[in-house]
């Protein structure tokens, strides 16, 4: 899937011309091939018809649009997750702390805030390693 995201991202204003054109040509192109090998062998109502066209045709354009969406959706979730979490700890980070703080503070009147800080921890960093830092972190 992220080598089809790179193929559809555009990265300029030509580039979404060229998808445009290239997406409307497959339509197209799918369109007068419906026509041509299927259209002649269904019943002669239009609606029978235009319901085989849109399931032919439209259907597969409608399932690739829903895959790429669900896949930013995915992405967009991952993305605001990593940007909130500190990556070693899980905990929250510092913004996310502060927005939560905040947002109780302006619940409630009264409270208890705690706050913890690793003083002098470049020193075990420095002593023991960061890999050694990381373990006491967690």
């Amino acid at each position: 899937m992220e080598r089809i995201m790179q193929i559809l991202e555009p990265r300029s204003l030509h580039g979404i011309a060229i998808r445009v054109v290239a997406f409307s040509a497959g339509i197209a192109l799918m369109n007068v091939l419906f026509a041509w090998y299927i259209g002649p062998h269904l019943p002669g109502n239009r609606l029978v018809y235009q319901i085989a066209n849109a399931t032919v045709v439209g259907a597969p354009f409608l399932w690739f649009f829903f895959a790429v969406m669900m896949y930013q959706v995915r992405l967009q979730r991952r993305l605001s997750l990593l940007s909130r979490k500190d990556g070693l700890t899980g905990l929250n980070n510092r913004r996310t702390f502060l927005e939560l703080a905040e947002r109780r503070k302006n619940q409630v009147d009264v409270g208890i805030l705690l706050l913890l800080d690793a003083d002098h921890f470049k020193a075990i960093n420095d002593t023991y390693g960061h890999q050694a830092g990381d373990i006491c972190l967690k």
